[in-house]
């Protein structure tokens, strides 16, 4: 190993504080060239509680059930739910019975009880 001397030392001391003090110059600079966005109006107007923030869709006349494989991997999922997202974008027409530990017939039979609806 090479003995360091006190010049060495101080020299790499100063290095190391140039460096540092570049880097914080350097975000002061970046802070005014790129300022943030104007925060938002605290005044703007909420939804009054009665308002629900969520989207309502109005129900097709026929509700589509198809039953997926509880066992199907997670592609089919998916290109399932993305067909569901697709199909439900304007009214709700097609749902999906993953089966499993839940009862979709008992579900739908409640549906069509309370909302009127007819499935497939």
């Amino acid at each position: 190993m090479v003995a360091r001397t006190r010049e060495d030392r101080r020299t790499g001391v100063r290095l190391a504080g140039g460096i540092l003090a570049a880097l914080i110059a350097l975000v002061f600079a970046a802070n005014l060239l790129w300022p943030t966005p104007a925060a938002p109006d605290p005044a703007q107007p909420r939804l009054s509680p009665d308002t629900s923030p969520f989207p309502v869709f109005r129900i097709a006349p026929v509700l589509h059930v198809v039953a997926v494989d509880a066992g199907a991997n997670l592609s089919t999922r998916l290109l399932w739910v993305s067909l569901q997202g697709l199909v439900n974008r304007v009214q709700v027409e097609l749902y999906l019975d993953f089966g499993g530990p839940g009862n979709a017939s008992a579900t739908l039979a409640d549906w069509a009880a309370r909302y009127g609806i007819s499935y497939d």
